[in-house]
């Protein structure tokens, strides 16, 4: 085991826990932490199916709060047509361009979710919420981490904090699915990606462990505080010139 292989095991367990207690966060975390320590191209192969379990077991778990209409009717459709169009542009950019694009989308999100904490979302009308729904998608596709686009699309629509993340899990646990396997089709998979995965495999598992004994018990608020300055301080690193 290298030192690389460790670190993004921890970072994978990480992720796993923000996912459990927050609803989302998998992919933020483990592609904004992880492109510090490996190179972009194998960060996001390497992490979605990592996430996939994550989600896959909460969304099982969960099963009876998930809002299958809400998945069907509104944010599969958008959320599918970016997807694929991210996709499509994920390993056709350069290497400091998508390491630049993930630090700036991080930092926006950080500030955003800080500036509106103390607001009440509104519901957003369709023509609002579709092409942010879209962007999600199209963000997912390049880096896996739609997540904050898709909350802010979708928090305003009344549903309970367990719901919400139930439906969040199953969202992902579909996209990352077919992201995963377009992945697979591709030929994106080497030996020494599979043993990082399987070195990172149980990291995750205690990290889900971890978040779904915790995420009752701890306040979403102070925990998401902490998460959002660790993503800033990872995005700044991202964005710092490599030596």
């Amino acid at each position: 085991m290298t030192l690389t292989d460790a670190l993004f095991a921890v970072i994978a367990a990480l992720a796993a826990l923000t996912q459990t207690v927050a609803g989302f966060g998998f992919m933020l975390v483990a592609s904004t932490l992880g492109a510090l320590v490996m190179p972009m191209p194998e960060v996001v192969p390497l992490a979605l199916p990592l996430s996939l379990v994550s989600t896959t077991w909460v969304a099982v778990d969960q099963r009876r709060l998930v809002d299958r209409r809400l998945i069907l009717r509104t944010i599969l459709p958008a959320m599918a047509l970016g997807s694929g169009l991210g996709f499509l542009l994920n390993g056709a950019l350069p290497e400091a361009l998508m390491r630049g694009l993930l630090g700036v989308i991080v930092l926006g999100f950080v500030v955003l979710r800080l500036t509106r904490r103390a607001r009440t979302p509104r519901p957003w009308t369709v023509w609002q919420r579709t092409p942010v729904i879209v962007a999600a998608g199209i963000v997912q596709g390049l880096f896996g981490t739609g997540g904050p686009l898709l909350v802010m699309a979708v928090e305003g629509m009344g549903l309970a904090h367990g719901q919400f993340r139930a439906t969040l899990m199953a969202v992902w646990t579909l996209i990352n699915t077919a992201l995963v396997t377009a992945i697979v089709v591709g030929g994106r998979y080497d030996a020494a990606l599979l043993w990082r995965f399987v070195i990172a495999l149980p990291a995750v598992a205690a990290g889900v462990f971890a978040g779904q004994h915790l995420h009752k018990r701890l306040s979403p608020e102070r925990f998401q505080i902490a998460v959002y300055m660790m993503l800033a301080l990872a995005a700044a690193g991202l964005l710092w010139p490599k030596g």
